[in-house]
């Protein structure tokens, strides 16, 4: 009882502070270059109108449909990160640690599915380090934050297959048609997250049912079949609307997105072990080793399983048949439960490996989706370190003996070994000796992910002073409010803004960071009010006698 609680004072302090840790990061007054400037922008607008994504709501411009950077719908980006992002803007108010706070939930509650997980995978010691893993992940807190390209969408992403394989496995556990609704839910949110990718659920959730005694009931395979068709119902009724309704964008994005399977899109062109280079650096050595151990145990206990109960550190691995008709069936079935046990956590990493080598497009964060399943590998190879350092495993000592017949040496067996090999199994024995290898190695794990998170804090720390534009941000905002004092509906359009997406973030109105060439100024709708911005470093050439020639033009100087 003791050591229960224990247990979920150790889970509750890790939750607790990775919650901490993603409040803090998410506090940086910047919305990021690149990804988390659009989703911010488009997650903003989608507050007003959940079903038309827009870049520029009112656009001011010509502006070409297929440049994502700057066109009018945008549909570069599936919507339910999209959506999370405007839900949060419409309760806290377009504030840039509102955009963020979808991504701390489901960060955090990724942290608490990989520990679920993990313990269904390798037991709860090792869901205990998987818990610590994810919670300090650097890559984790970078995207929450919004410094890394696809953002908030991974992270969303991430945290709705984590649940999927979570409902996966209670739907399999006891097949109700209420359990199967979840899981079609949850898969149908993580297609509407990042599309295809997402079908990855299927083979995961097709190898448990396998792995099941459940397998043999028919009802088991129609509930499979419903919870499919849920899966796509909501993903196709958004991809028809789309079509219906922004018929060249929805053609011109599904062709993009295909073409990222043959071109190399934005210069993103890598070879083909690319991924399995960020799968370190993302996770780590412990991930990686978890990984490698997850590939060969099978095979090293092939012989074993089935009559022995099989115990990685503390009980982490446990494959034991039964007796009787489970036995015999379990016995015929190709995915047997012990050989077999962690297929679906290396299918969960391997089948978006696979996908997105093969692919010509090629960045940094799209394998973080399988992290759940590196952060359990990972946890599973620290709980066998620190099991071997509170007791030592003696079969690594074996030295060119054939092994015995149990998976522990026991008896006669252990002392003839004991005899043959004493200065060694007394080394291995030593319990300091054992520690300090167990110590330096979790520095090794822990160092560079700790080193890691301090830059991130110390950066969030640093940023907390305004980067430069924030004056032109607070001045562009304040004259925005201002002309919608005098005017029922200025429909205010900014020129020559240090950044245009920023700009409409925090001014609702329309920006460009540009001044257009005179015939498309000759065209400009005299109805609303053009500000064109006049800075140091951005000097009006040509535009200086824009006030006199144009007296709806309005220029602004910004220090």
């Amino acid at each position: 009882m003791r050591q229960n609680r224990r247990g979920i004072a150790v889970v509750a302090l890790v939750l607790f502070g990775a919650l901490a840790l993603r409040i803090w990061v998410i506090q940086d007054p910047d919305l990021h270059p690149w990804d988390e400037r659009f989703h911010a922008l488009v997650g903003l607008h989608m507050a007003d109108d959940p079903l038309k994504p827009t870049l520029h709501p009112d656009p001011a411009m010509p502006y070409d449909y297929w440049e994502w950077t700057n066109n009018h719908v945008w549909l570069h980006k599936p919507p339910m990160a999209l959506w999370s992002i405007g839900a949060s803007t419409a309760v806290f108010g377009n504030a840039v640690w509102a955009v963020r706070v979808p991504s701390v939930v489901y960060g955090w509650l990724t942290v608490l599915l990989t520990g679920l997980l993990a313990r269904r995978w390798f037991g709860t010691r090792a869901a205990l380090w998987a818990l610590l893993l994810a919670a300090i992940n650097p890559t984790a807190l970078e995207l929450i934050a919004g410094r890394s390209s696809t953002d908030h969408v991974d992270t969303a992403f991430c945290f709705w297959v984590a649940l999927s394989v979570h409902f996966g496995y209670r739907w399999v556990r006891d097949p109700r048609w209420h359990k199967v609704a979840l899981l079609g839910l949850a898969g149908g949110m993580a297609v509407l997250s990042k599309w295809a990718t997402a079908l990855l659920v299927g083979p995961l959730v097709l190898v448990m049912l396998l792995q099941s005694p459940q397998a043999r009931l028919p009802k088991a395979w129609m509930q499979g079949v419903f919870g499919f068709v849920l899966v796509l119902l909501l993903p196709g009724l958004w991809s028809w609307w789309t079509k219906a309704q922004y018929p060249l964008e929805a053609a011109w994005e599904s062709e993009y997105n295909r073409l990222h399977l043959w071109e190399a899109l934005e210069g993103h062109k890598h070879g083909p072990f690319w991924h399995v280079r960020w799968l370190f650096l993302m996770f780590g050595p412990a991930g990686m080793a978890g990984l490698v151990l997850g590939l060969i145990w099978p095979f090293r206990l092939w012989r074993k399983l089935g009559k022995h109960e099989v115990q990685a550190g503390s009980g982490a691995v446990q494959a034991q048949v039964g007796e009787g008709a489970d036995q015999e069936r379990m016995d015929r079935s190709p995915f047997h439960q012990g050989r077999f046990r962690l297929l679906v956590p290396a299918l969960y990493i391997f089948l978006p490996l696979l996908i997105f080598s093969l692919a010509a497009t090629k960045m940094s964060h799209y394998l973080y989706v399988a992290a759940p399943a590196m952060w359990a590998f990972g946890g599973w190879v620290l709980a066998m370190l620190m099991a071997w350092a509170a007791r030592g495993w003696r079969e690594r000592v074996w030295r060119g003996q054939s092994r015995p017949e149990g998976l522990s040496p026991a008896g006669e067996d252990h002392q003839t070994l004991s005899r043959q090999t004493p200065s060694r199994l007394a080394l291995w024995r030593s319990t300091r000796v054992r520690y300090a290898l167990a110590a330096v190695l979790l520095v090794v794990v822990f160092w560079k992910p700790a080193d890691e998170v301090g830059r991130l804090l110390d950066r969030n720390a640093r940023a907390a002073q305004p980067a430069p534009w924030h004056d032109e941000m607070r001045q562009l905002e304040a004259l925005a409010e201002r002309l919608r004092a005098e005017r029922a509906n200025p429909r205010t359009v900014f020129y020559q803004v240090a950044d245009q997406t920023v700009a409409m973030f925090h001014t609702e109105a329309e920006a460009y960071g540009w001044v257009p060439p005179p015939e498309d100024w000759a065209m400009r709708d005299t109805s609303r009010v053009h500000v064109v911005v006049h800075a140091p470093d951005r000097p009006l050439a040509g535009w200086v006698d824009t006030g006199a020639c144009c007296p709806d033009v309005r220029v602004v100087w910004v220090d």
